[in-house]
């Protein structure tokens, strides 16, 4: 999967790094989103999304490989 970093932005103190695939589909780090929402750590935002079923339709976990 190919991303390009498309902004960066400043949220609550902290930079977000919003990024795209080659299907305009946007992606952010779990970590940067918790921080953003003021979560100690991601298990936060996985938590909540178990909590809420319907956030499942707009979430999904990709790993990425980093080279």
């Amino acid at each position: 999967m190919n991303l390009q970093l498309v902004n960066q932005e400043l949220f609550n103190g902290i930079t977000c790094d919003v990024w795209r695939n080659d299907n305009h589909e946007i992606f952010m780090t779990t970590e940067q989103l918790a921080q953003c929402i003021g979560y100690q750590t991601r298990y936060g935002i996985t938590k909540l999304v178990q909590k809420n079923k319907y956030l499942k339709n707009w979430t999904n976990v990709k790993y990425l490989d980093t080279k």
